[in-house]
């Protein structure tokens, strides 16, 4: 197998998620998810779940509305079972210990 890596360059005018670490990365279908992280040690960016279409010509990060977002969080597992993206544990000042499953606008049909 042979593969190539391609940096999306970042359009003028839209929104680019902040720089982070100790965050999570899913696929569904053709759209990543960006959820958590951290640009200052030990500091939770923020709850904000960013979205972008892989497939289309342009890509372009989106900032997905969520009635419950999940609480900020850093160094957390994440997983995708079907169309629906399961987050687990991590820390903000405090290790978390709730199973939570998004749902709704993050899932891909």
């Amino acid at each position: 197998m042979e593969c190539q890596w391609t940096q999306i360059p970042h359009q003028k005018g839209f929104h680019v998620p902040l720089e982070r670490s100790s965050h999570s990365l899913s696929i569904i279908k053709d759209t990543l998810y960006l959820l958590g992280g951290e640009n200052v040690a030990r500091i939770p960016i923020d709850s904000s779940i960013y979205s972008m279409d892989v497939s289309e010509t342009k890509q372009n990060w989106q900032k997905l509305i969520t009635n419950e977002p999940p609480l900020p969080r850093i160094a957390h597992g994440q997983a995708v079972i079907g169309n629906r993206i399961y987050i687990f544990g991590g820390r903000q000042s405090y290790t978390f210990q709730v199973l939570q499953s998004l749902e709704g606008a993050i899932c891909a049909d």
